[in-house]
């Protein structure tokens, strides 16, 4: 759903009722945002958006563990390596949501924007429509890793 608003005021409703509606009336149900300073920008991880990135992400990985402490890296879970790479603006797979929606705004606004944008998420929505009808909905897990594996393959993105 699209909305525009013209001042900070309807902004800050319109968001509450958006939020709200996500929700599913449970008032205590986490949201995530992202801004962005213009709207044309797709929902698309750093990695993706540069030419051959996919291909080159075993080789940024690798090259950021060598940075490490060689014991560290080795007892470190490559999602939490990934993460750090993320923060320090290497790209990665990871797309930046936050649970607090001012600073979602402050990336739709800063340093300029032309048209800028919030996206609004339920994550826990996102994962019980992504598991389908036929998966066990009873674990309330976001993120899950099967047979308790928390390694990952460089090769599920797409190409």
């Amino acid at each position: 759903m699209e909305v525009t608003v013209n001042n900070w005021n309807d902004f800050l409703k319109k968001a509450e009722e958006i939020a709200e509606s996500l929700r599913n009336g449970n008032k205590d149900q986490q949201l995530w945002y992202r801004g962005h300073h213009k709207i044309g920008y797709k929902l698309q991880p750093s990695l993706l958006r540069y030419h051959e990135g996919v291909q080159q992400e075993e080789k940024l990985f690798e090259k950021y563990k060598e940075t490490l402490d060689s014991d560290e890296s080795l007892q470190r879970n490559p999602w939490a390596i990934l993460l750090e790479m993320q923060h320090y603006r290497v790209p990665t797979r990871l797309l930046d949501w936050t649970e607090v929606l001012g600073v979602a705004v402050y990336f739709a606004i800063t340093p300029k924007f032309d048209e800028a944008c919030i996206y609004i998420l339920n994550p826990f929505e996102l994962d019980r429509i992504s598991r389908g009808p036929d998966q066990d909905n009873t674990n309330d897990r976001l993120i899950k890793v099967p047979n308790g594996d928390d390694s990952f393959n460089f090769d599920i993105l797409p190409a």
